[in-house]
This record gives structure tokens, sequence and C-alpha cells, in this order.
């Protein structure tokens, strides 16, 4: 009878073995049909993506190249502006005033060269310049610098031009338009 059972056992194995063969074939068969459909699935979406940000993209230069042209075009207004005031300062201020609030406001091409040196700046306050149009009520010395505003009423009043000014040479503090 152990002759039986172990003919038996050897058909069991041998048709155990073949449907194991069969079920990993049928299972990789799947498995690569799964990751196809998968694939395509995916494919298809990123498509759809890359489509939508070439939509954007597209969009985005179309209007970045509009907002250059709009400041190219502002920036020429800007810069036509500037020339006519510089222009119209050049017929008003007379060459020999100082233009001691910075660079001069008289175009490159003026005739008038210029005759007073450069201002100096303060080392203790960088943005405070000469102004020789200014003189001290007190020492009547032509040495005062922009000072800073004390209060709201001197903030205020900087909104009409008035500024708050020190002399230099005596320290004594004055407002001037």
């Amino acid at each position: 009878m152990g002759g039986v059972a172990e003919l038996i056992q050897r058909q069991v194995d041998a048709q155990m073995e073949a449907l194991e063969q069969k079920l990993v074939t049928e299972m990789a068969a799947q498995g690569r049909e799964m990751i196809g459909t998968a694939t395509a699935v995916l494919a298809d979406k990123l498509g759809e993506r890359v489509q939508s940000l070439e939509r954007d993209a597209a969009s985005q230069l179309r209007e970045l190249s509009r907002v250059q042209e709009s400041s190219s075009l502002t920036a020429s207004q800007i810069e036509s502006a500037v020339n006519a005031v510089q222009d119209r300062l050049s017929d008003v201020i007379p060459a020999s005033i100082p233009r001691a609030w910075g660079p001069s406001l008289v175009s490159s091409q003026s005739s008038a060269p210029r005759t007073t040196p450069p201002p100096v700046r303060s080392p203790r306050n960088q943005r405070a310049v000469t102004r020789s149009c200014y003189a001290c009520p007190k020492c009547n010395s032509s040495d005062v610098r922009p000072s800073t505003p004390d209060g709201f009423y001197e903030y205020f009043l900087g909104l009409f031009f008035v500024r708050p000014v020190r002399c230099q040479r005596c320290l004594r503090r004055f407002l001037r338009f």
C-alpha cells in the first residue's frame, strides 16, 4: 500500500506544481496587463498636465511681455517728462546759482559750464548737503544743513516743503522753505 500512497503523492505534487506554474504565468500576465493599463492612464494624465502647464506658461509669457511693453512705455514717458522738466528748469534757473540739492538739473548739453564745486556731504548725516542759498538768521552763516523734523508740526509743515535746518556755526535751528 505504500506504493499507491507514494504514487498518489507524486501525482498530487505534479498537479500542484503544474497549478503553481499556471498560476504564476497567469499572475505575471495579469501584472503586465495591469502595469500597461496603469502606464497608459499615467501617460494620459501626465500629457493632460503637461498641456495645462504649457497653456499656463504661454499665458504667463504673454502677460510678461505685456508688462515689459508697459514698463518700457512708462519708462519712456517718465524720461520724456524728466527731460521736459529739466528743459523748463534750465530756462528758469540761472547757471550761476549753485545746485546744492544734488546733480545738476540742467541737461548735459547745456552750454553753461558748472562753475561751483559739487556739494560736500556731512559725515554725520549723509543725506545732508550744504544749502548755500540759506543763511542763518542769527550769525548770517551760509553753512546750514537740513535737520530732522521734531514732532508732528514739523512733519506736517514738510508737506508744504517747509523744512527744519540747523546752522553748523552757531547750532541754531530754524525753518526754511
